[in-house]
């Protein structure tokens, strides 16, 4: 089911660059174009029915960011593992991978501001044995919106806060409200990356 998710994420992003390639293109030939990558503790701050049956424990989210027009286009993975918090339910994990825009605006005193949105698929993997193997795995389609601001504390190295807010679209609905913390690190996009991104 996941890889299914996977291969459908991956087919819409070769076709979304596909038709906006000439303007992918400018933007990736720009002298002074980067790639920025992302690494994050994640925590849940949501208070729904979800939040109440299961403790949500710290999770990691990794992204790549890399120019594209007016923004930046987005693409990366969360993870999140779910603790049950009544007898009769059980343990599992999540996994959001994900396609994004959004556009990042200089602050003064080296912060920045970046907002956009995410598109993708949310797997969750149930970890009980007696559940059969279609039981096990669920995959649906999740949107949602994100804020960051961060600060360069070293030369293209920074710290980042974020804000997070995600629909996960099941037969009723679950919205996440996350925060995150954590470091990224913005290098000059290589000339090999710009060829086979053309």
């Amino acid at each position: 089911m996941i890889k299914s998710e996977l291969k459908l994420i991956i087919l819409l992003i070769i076709t979304f660059l596909f038709f906006y390639r000439d303007a992918f293109t400018q933007s990736i030939n720009n002298q002074y174009s980067f790639t920025r990558i992302n690494l994050d503790i994640v925590g849940n701050k949501s208070t729904d029915e979800l939040s109440r049956l299961w403790d949500a424990q710290k999770g990691f989210e990794g992204s790549v960011e890399m120019p594209f027009y007016y923004g930046n286009i987005q693409v990366g993975v969360r993870y999140i593992p779910y603790k049950e918090n009544e007898y009769f339910y059980h343990d599992f994990s999540t996994f959001y991978y994900f396609a994004g825009w959004g556009k990042e605006l200089n602050l003064p005193f080296h912060f920045r501001w970046y907002n956009g949105f995410k598109v993708g698929a949310y797997a969750m993997a149930f970890h009980d044995d007696s559940l059969t193997i279609y039981q096990k795995d669920e995959t649906e389609l999740a949107a949602g919106l994100n804020s960051r601001v961060s600060v360069e504390i070293l030369k293209n190295i920074f710290l980042n806060a974020a804000a997070d807010y995600t629909a996960v679209f099941t037969h009723k609905r679950i919205e996440l409200f996350l925060i995150s913390a954590g470091v990224s690190y913005s290098f000059k996009t290589p000339i090999w990356l710009k060829e086979f991104l053309k």
